[in-house]
């Protein structure tokens, strides 16, 4: 059975305000419960007045009590939605504005059960802003004071113009949604952004706007929803990410704070380059966008790089094989097998490579060897700069496939037996002495390598242990390579005229040296680097800095005032610990005297 309606009397229309509103709008739905009471009436009761004023006042009373008469602002409005809201006058909002402040302060029983009336208001874009149209009241900005940080050409404020004064219908209105206070106003400013994202071209929006916007949401501590923070997007304007780029819309987690090493630069977003430094920290702590640069996205780069031939300068590539190496550690397998499967690597001469193709030099000798006399194989690139991480690096090229020179080169030498047996211990050492084993510890004692006091003990023992003999015709010695990705193989003949081999230091005789200097020089670099890569077989490059050291010392035999005076030179110091290491040697005439290097000793 359904709810029998109570008609509504009306007060006749001369004498009311319900026409200006009502009377051209069919609402309620069922017009015969509306009693709309005559005009006649009213003329017929003030034909003789005298006093129209008092005597209208004291009829409209008169109809009120005993026939239940209403006008507005006190009529009862039935539970159905208001029909016309989109085409109201000034005169007729202001009037229905009354009405809703009056209905809003008796929302008790009858009032509060208008669910149909009162979402009609909250569901329809019926206020007027003023550069923004219509909107639905949520969308709305009271004009206030404590909201003048926004700009009205930048969100929907109540006109004024069309209002005239709002403030007495603040209240009703903030109930259906208009926002008056900075905190509420963040979830109109968050649907303001969020309507560019979705609708508006990303061609059209005004920087400075979405601006504004973000620093209103971080002034007044916005705190996003998760479905919020689903649809929140940062604006990069065109040519922020590439020069011919265009404007884009970019998930928080696609941007950077900050790229200072210019790694990124084409690739992702840096928004300290584009916003106030004071939006930063919302960005990361409201949006959520990284403090810092995940791992993975060095090992993402460098395949971009490569995937679009980016021409990277030598120092970005170097920043950038860094980063790879030093984060290598912290990968799991699934970004290592990633990269594995589509990185190539730089050679020493700056070209692309896969990693089968290549090798790394861990013997210098051999591969200064095959560098002077074939352009094959091809030895892989360290940054300059990169002896603090090549370990690193070196496990990362070894992941990729690349193998290790040292277990790659077959050696064939063709050893005269009758040279060896004439072989003899020299009588005046040019290697081994105890210059040598001091100039040794002390470059190796450089606090950047960070090796331990047992550690560097390690790489001296072996040069503790060795004898140095002449011998009286170089060796000849063939070297062959093979590589994974061409099968191609490679060989090098050389005349060996000098080499370390564990305990035995093999060069050729004094009087065959003295004839030709540059024949000297190649015995004593063949010797420094078979010695200076077998002790170091993990760090080729620290090797090789070794030997060019050495090579500054080896011309006066490692001469203790020598050594003392170019370890001084270069500020390097002994530690006490490793001096008495030496001092214990089986072989006492390598057996440094304290006295002799106490102004470079480190207690």
């Amino acid at each position: 059975m359904g709810v029998t309606r109570q008609p509504v009397v009306l007060l006749p229309a001369g004498c009311s305000e319900w026409p200006l509103l009502l009377k051209d709008r069919e609402w309620p739905t069922y017009p015969h419960a509306i009693i709309k009471m005559s005009d006649q009436y009213l003329n017929i009761c003030l034909e003789h007045s005298q006093n129209r004023a008092y005597d209208l006042a004291a009829y409209k009373s008169f109809l009120r009590q005993t026939f239940g008469a209403s006008d507005l602002p006190d009529l009862s409005p039935f539970d159905d939605p208001f029909p016309g809201l989109t085409n109201l006058s000034s005169a007729q909002s202001l009037i229905l504005l009354q009405w809703l402040n009056r209905c809003q302060k008796d929302r008790t029983g009858y009032w509060n059960s208008l669910a149909k009336f009162w979402s009609s208001f909250k569901t329809t874009a019926w206020v007027h802003t003023d550069e923004h149209g219509l909107q639905l009241p949520r969308n709305c900005f009271m004009p206030t004071k404590e909201l003048s940080l926004l700009d009205r050409s930048e969100v929907p404020f109540i006109s004024e113009s069309f209002y005239v004064d709002v403030r007495p219908y603040s209240k009703v209105l903030c109930d259906l949604g208009v926002v008056d206070e900075p905190k509420s106003g963040c979830e109109a400013v968050f649907e303001q952004v969020r309507d560019m994202i979705t609708r508006a071209s990303v061609r059209t929006v005004d920087q400075s706007q979405i601006e504004k916007f973000y620093h209103y949401l971080y002034m007044f501590g916005w705190e996003p929803t998760p479905s919020q923070l689903s649809d929140i997007k940062i604006y990069i304007p065109a040519g922020c990410v590439t020069t011919d780029g265009p404007a884009s819309w970019q998930e928080p987690e696609e941007c950077l704070l900050g790229d200072e090493d210019r790694l990124f630069n084409g690739v992702l977003p840096s928004l300290s380059d584009i916003y106030n430094p004071k939006l930063l920290s919302f960005f990361e702590k409201t949006l959520g966008v990284p403090t810092s640069v995940h791992f993975s996205r060095y090992y993402d780069l460098w395949i971009q790089w490569c995937e679009n031939s980016i021409h990277s300068t030598v120092e970005r590539c170097a920043e950038l094989w860094q980063k790879i190496a030093v984060n290598w550690k912290n990968c799991d397998a699934t970004v290592k097998q990633k990269f594995k499967a589509k990185a190539v690597i730089l050679t020493g001469t700056m070209h692309y490579t896969i990693p089968t193709a290549a090798f790394i030099p861990d013997d210098l000798q051999r591969r200064q060897m095959f560098m002077i006399h074939t352009s094959t194989p091809v030895f892989v690139w360290y940054p300059s700069g990169s002896s603090a991480f090549e370990a690193e690096l070196n496990d990362v090229y070894a992941s990729l496939g690349v193998r290790r020179l040292s277990e790659c080169v077959k050696t064939h030498v063709e050893m005269d037996p009758a040279n060896l047996g004439n072989c003899e211990s020299t009588k005046a050492p040019m290697f081994m002495t105890s210059g040598l084993l001091v100039a040794v510890l002390g470059f190796i004692s450089k606090s950047k390598y960070g090796w331990s006091s047992e550690e560097r003990q390690a790489i001296l023992q072996p040069l503790c242990e060795t004898v140095e003999k002449e011998i009286v015709d170089p060796f000849r010695i063939s070297y062959s390579i093979t590589s994974d990705s061409s099968s191609v193989t490679t060989t090098v003949e050389r005349q060996l005229l000098g080499f370390w081999d564990q305990k035995v230091l093999y060069r050729l005789k004094d009087g065959k040296l003295l004839i030709d200097a540059a024949l000297r020089r190649e015995m004593q670099t063949q010797v420094l680097e078979t010695m200076c890569s077998q002790i170091l077989p993990d760090s080729p490059s620290i090797a090789s800095s070794l030997v060019d050291f050495l090579k500054t010392l080896v011309g006066c035999r490692f001469d203790k005032g020598a050594v003392e005076h170019e370890l001084q030179r270069k500020n390097l110091k002994l530690y006490s610990e490793d001096l008495k290491f030496l001092q214990v040697t089986s072989n006492s005439s390598l057996c440094p005297e304290s006295e002799d290097f106490r102004s470079l000793l480190l207690m």
